[in-house]
């Protein structure tokens, strides 16, 4: 995009702002952005070449990751911190990250909110479990996950989700796809193109899965702020990437998290 038409998106945008309620999710807000720019830019998918490249960096991450697994004590734990680790890679909430850095200290990191022994205790003789995928490149730190957890858990069918189409660096089912993950789980997508998942304007398909599924394991800030007041159980995987959502968890910005909230909690 020129600086002519960034500009014309920024002056577009705000004119709409004070239409836009107070109540409305970050994600809920975003959806409306960024379709201004895909419309300003004639470009569907703006972010599609750099979501490759973070997918092929990721890809090559592959045997380190399932190596940090096996030498585990607490394999189960080290997944889950594995998962978590990929959150890192998001353009909508930091412009850079250090992958190397990241990995190199999954094990060792001390970690204020980690609710890992209610979701293993919860993983115990269930059968559906979703995962809510979020950003491209991240999808390889969740194949890694879904690939333990079906080697760990055999009865377990694993649904995966995506977003229903291109929004930002988050995953589509292309993006899935490439990191393997078709492979290995159902792929679903939200039907939405907000990068978060707002209920009230995904698929019926999807809510039929988020509902009947017996574990929701959510990825990425955009996903808690859409549905940390769900009526459901949900299991939130995510790096806290602003001070907005450090204050309202009560977790120092920065910081990598599972948050366990429970539907009698809302």
């Amino acid at each position: 995009m020129s600086e002519e038409d960034i500009r014309k998106v920024v002056d577009k945008f705000a004119r709409k702002l004070p239409e836009i309620p107070f109540t409305y999710s970050p994600p809920k807000v975003a959806k409306i952005l960024y379709a201004m720019i895909r419309e300003a830019s004639n470009n569907p998918d703006p972010y599609k070449q750099i979501k490759w490249e973070h997918t092929e960096l990721a890809l090559t991450y592959l045997r380190e990751l399932k190596k940090i697994i096996s030498s585990a004590e607490d394999k189960f734990n080290a997944a889950i911190r594995v998962a978590g680790a990929g959150n890192i890679i998001d353009l909508g909430a930091l412009t850079d990250f250090d992958l190397d850095a990241e990995i190199g200290q999954i094990m060792h990191k001390k970690i204020k909110k980690w609710n890992i022994e209610i979701l293993r205790e919860k993983m115990r003789n269930r059968t559906k479990l979703l995962i809510i995928g979020d950003n491209a490149g991240e999808t390889v730190f969740d194949r890694v996950l879904i690939e333990f957890l079906s080697e760990e858990f055999p009865k377990i069918e694993i649904t995966y989700s995506v977003r229903g189409s291109p929004v930002i660096n988050d995953a589509t089912r292309e993006d899935a796809i490439h990191a393997g993950i078709d492979k290995l789980a159902t792929i679903i997508d939200t039907g939405s193109d907000a990068p978060g998942v707002i209920l009230d304007d995904v698929s019926i398909s999807f809510l039929d899965n988020f509902n009947s599924a017996e574990i929701v394991l959510s990825k990425g800030q955009g996903n808690y702020e859409s549905l940390s007041n769900a009526r459901r159980d949900i299991f939130f995987l995510l790096r806290i990437k602003c001070p907005v959502v450090a204050l309202n968890s009560d977790i120092p910005q920065g910081e990598m998290a599972l948050i366990y909230k429970s539907k009698n909690d809302r």
